[in-house]
């Protein structure tokens, strides 16, 4: 099985995500539009090409939305960081200190497909700027 590293980050501070099978750091969003940026680790011992993040909205609590970037990253094998991919994450309505769990499933043009699930936590602090 390969390994596919990701690194996020929120407001340029970088959280590791560890190996496929690790469980993800929370992050705390708060209401309205907060921008993610995942980086690409190709911890694997293969080039990857175009590399892209599917989100199932249908996972999600109401109050959730979820939104992908068209961005799509190539890597050669071991590459840190080799490119970003962005998520758009809305919170409507969120109940204060509400959890969720996105689905994340990063597939390449070579058919490869590995999955994550990024925790997330309501703030009360106001939204994340770009």
């Amino acid at each position: 099985m390969m390994r596919m590293g990701l690194l996020y980050m929120l407001v340029m501070i970088a959280y590791p995500i560890a190996a496929l099978t690790a469980e993800l750091p929370r992050i705390s969003l708060s209401e309205g539009e907060n921008r993610i940026v995942l980086a690409l680790d190709n911890r694997t011992g293969a080039d990857l090409s175009a590399v892209n993040v599917f989100v199932d909205d249908s996972a999600l609590p109401f109050w959730l939305t979820v939104r992908s970037g068209d961005d799509v990253v190539s890597s050669p094998a071991g590459e840190l960081e080799a490119g970003k991919l962005t998520l758009s994450i809305t919170l409507t309505g969120a109940p204060p200190d509400a959890e969720a769990a996105i689905p994340l499933t990063f597939r390449d043009a070579g058919g490869g497909s590995w999955s994550h699930t990024l925790p997330l936590r309501v703030s009360e602090a106001k939204p994340v700027s770009d």
